[in-house]
């Protein structure tokens, strides 16, 4: 049995050590400092920002260009990779957008803007573009890799610059590399070609690594045979279907009005859980619950919606006007200011940007608590609401100016998870931490990947024998709270029919 917490995964003392093996030097060598972000190939001109790379063997047919800023490239011909990708509204334009001109990501605050596009050299046509930056640092990145940096300093190694794939702040998975190719077969072909492209950019760079954050799983094989690295980590989701006892009751009744609808099963006895049944309202999704749980639960939003004295209220799309986005930024900033540990990522100018952007507003949705008294916002969530693919609600910022207790369950969970019940919406990501309290509310574990190249072969060696370790040990976790899940039916965890 692995030892888990559903809010941290923590490796075994023996193997947590990053260590690497370096050659003896003397103490009065200093290790020689590479060029830190300007892109050379032998015997070739320094190619600047929006040049090709020269031709090298996987470039028969393509060559690869650097955008110093996302409005290099048209809006129109962003979204549409971004639609063909799976249409995450984090891959949007407007979004990266905001992201630079709002200061967010810049330079200066460590995200240089990096972004790659892979054009046919006879055609001239685009095929796949990737949001990149040179980073030198690694915060906002939710893939922590602050023990790789540790240990390739301690072996004389220059771990940054390096080279993200990734949205800033925004540890949410999608297509990293946007294709607008629907064939599979075709975007494996692009993803390998591009994956070359990213080795060769790397050395050419002579940045530390590649690293491709909470990427797609159809990008993972094609890396991997460049010689990326597989880590996976682990997030809480809620998806929107029956998956205990309330659905195998709800597949019985199905049977019992409309025998006809279930003949196309392979068996009378299969779960319903296959069947992807939608929860009615929020109660049904309580139902799942053992009675304690439940009772937990409709205790805590009485606290907030009957006794706080609290409204609170769901505001979207083209509702979202500029006052209520300066108000979120002040409650996404109160949070900052009172984690040890909080750090500003963005600010006053992106929320006001987001607000002026009529095409991406539509993709706002606020969740706020206001006073029944006076009508003031005391506290509320950021999020951003996709409508492809089944839908789905992304929680990304919290806060509060005033303390009122279970505000951060009702705002960030029960609501989110409402609204999702009542759109119809498949699932819910409320972004990285606070495991344990999302597992104990039926947030099940849910796998996330990323992929790091690095071209020290030293380092590179010790992380794939730090990555094998810690892959085992998130896999036997995942597994074992996948048995103890608070929704699973009693038949799938004997345990709960001595619990009731």
């Amino acid at each position: 049995m692995f030892a888990f917490s559903p809010s941290r995964f923590v490796l075994p003392a023996a193997v947590r050590p990053l260590r690497v093996s370096s050659p003896r030097r003397r103490s009065a060598e200093r290790v020689p400092r590479r060029p830190r972000t300007r892109c050379e190939l032998s015997a070739t001109p320094q190619p600047q920002h929006g040049d090709s790379l020269p031709n090298t063997a996987y470039e028969v047919h393509y060559s690869l260009h650097v955008l110093p800023s996302v409005t290099e490239l048209d809006k129109e011909q962003w979204d549409r990779f971004a639609t063909s990708s799976g249409g995450s509204p984090f891959s949007r334009h407007d979004w990266f957008r905001c992201l630079e001109e709002a200061k967010c990501a810049t330079a200066q605050t460590g995200w240089k803007p990096h972004h790659l596009m892979l054009r046919h050299i006879e055609t001239q046509r685009v095929v796949a573009i990737a949001p990149a930056y040179v980073k030198s640092h690694s915060m906002g990145e939710f893939v922590f890799d602050y023990e790789w940096a540790d240990a390739a300093y301690a072996a004389g190694i220059l771990y940054y610059p390096k080279l993200l794939l990734a949205v800033p702040f925004t540890p949410v998975t999608a297509r990293r590399i946007l294709t607008a190719e629907s064939s599979k077969q075709e975007r494996s072909r692009l993803l390998f070609v591009f994956a070359q492209a990213l080795v060769q950019l790397c050395e050419a760079m002579q940045v530390s690594s590649v690293h491709v954050n909470f990427c797609a799983e159809d990008e993972v094989e094609p890396l991997q045979r460049v010689g990326f690295m597989l880590r996976k980590g682990v997030q809480y989701h809620f998806t929107n279907f029956k998956k205990g006892q309330t659905a195998i009751a709800s597949f019985e009744t199905q049977i019992q009005q409309s025998p006809e609808s279930c003949l196309e099963s392979q068996s009378v006895f299969s779960s319903a859980a296959d069947k992807r049944t939608p929860y009615i309202d929020f109660e049904d999704y309580l139902s799942e619950f053992r009675s304690k749980k439940r009772i937990k639960m409709r205790r805590e939003r009485a606290v907030v919606r009957e006794e706080s004295g609290l409204r609170i209220e769901v505001v979207a799309g083209q509702d979202v006007d500029h006052a209520l986005m300066e108000r979120m930024f002040e409650i996404y900033k109160s949070t900052v200011d009172k984690k040890f540990y909080g750090r500003q990522y963005l600010t006053k100018k992106f929320f006001q940007m987001l607000a002026d952007c009529e095409d991406f507003k539509r993709y706002v949705c606020l969740v706020l608590a206001r006073s029944a008294e006076d009508g003031r916002i005391v506290g509320g969530t950021f999020n951003i609401v996709s409508d492809t693919n089944g839908g789905a609600f992304y929680g990304r910022y919290w806060g509060c100016v005033e303390e009122v207790r279970y505000l951060h369950f009702e705002t960030c969970y029960y609501a989110a998870i409402e609204y999702c019940i009542e759109r119809g919406l498949s699932r819910m990501e409320p972004g990285a931490g606070g495991g344990d309290f999302k597992y104990m509310r039926g947030f099940e574990p849910s796998v996330t990947r990323s992929m790091h190249y690095l071209q020290d072969k030293r380092l590179a060696s010790a992380v794939a024998r730090y990555l094998d370790v810690e892959s085992v040990h998130i896999d036997g976790a995942v597994s074992q709270m996948r048995v103890e899940s608070a929704i699973r039916s009693k038949a799938s965890n004997p345990r709960r029919a001595t619990e009731e």
